[in-house]
């Protein structure tokens, strides 16, 4: 990566930032938040002879006590072409990371579903506690889910009720997500071996929301268990 003019000036602005900081103790506060820094790292940054990368900004923030929504200004105070390259190129790194989690969390579910109910077909069972916690679970990892659990709480912060309402009631991506999961477990299904089967009580329900809800409520567990489809995936 080329040092550029606007390096020096994020250099400049992390000098000033650090304040009466010392470099060391920057650099031992970056190391605690899991970044290779030391004190010679701080003074090439400051210097303009390192770039600074925007995952590396963030944390130096934190490390600086500067949390306020406009403190990556105060840093990354360099040409609009270079803030709109930097902050580009984070969101698409960014999004391709969330990607990849939901793509481990989507086997991480069928590992799961898959591990419960073949513990409940075995002799032992497995607990009714514990099959209400991979329920929960599974309910919590659904993408959707995970999507709303985030927004939530952000909407929760922001107190924007309105758009909260008007955004559930346009946003419905179950289909979406059944569609995947069925796909996934068709491509499953070719390397499972004969005398296995994918269904039952949770690969059944990796995707049904309401039924995982259920599933998870301790009012609700026994009966959706008898009135539900039995472990073979097959209707009672």
């Amino acid at each position: 990566m080329s040092v550029t003019l606007d390096d020096k000036v994020i250099g400049n602005n992390l000098k000033t930032l650090r304040g009466s900081m010392s470099q060391e103790e920057l650099a031992s506060k970056m190391r605690d938040s899991g970044f290779k820094w030391s004190k010679a790292t701080v003074w090439s940054v400051e210097q303009g002879q390192r770039p600074l990368r925007l995952t590396e900004a963030r944390a130096v923030l934190i490390c600086l006590g500067q949390t306020s929504l406009f403190a990556m200004n105060k840093l990354l105070s360099v040409s609009t072409l270079a803030a709109i390259s930097m902050f580009q190129e984070s969101i698409n790194a960014d999004v391709d990371e969330i990607l990849e989690i939901l793509d481990r969390i989507l086997d991480e579910r069928i590992n799961l579903a898959f591990k419960a109910d073949e513990a409940i077909k075995s002799d032992e069972g497995l607990p009714g506690a514990i099959e209400m916690s991979v329920a929960e679970a599974l309910r919590r990892s659904i993408p959707e889910n995970i999507f709303k659990e985030y927004l939530t709480h952000e909407l929760y912060e922001s107190r924007k009720e309105k758009f909260e309402k008007d955004f559930y009631d346009k946003f419905d991506p179950s289909t979406m997500t059944k569609a995947i999961y069925e796909q996934t477990v068709q491509e499953a299904e070719k390397d499972v071996p004969e005398d296995k089967v994918l269904h039952g009580l949770f690969l059944d329900a990796l995707s049904d929301n309401e039924r995982l809800e259920d599933l998870a409520d301790p009012a609700n567990y026994h009966r959706v268990k008898e009135t539900g489809k039995d472990n073979d995936g097959v209707d009672s």
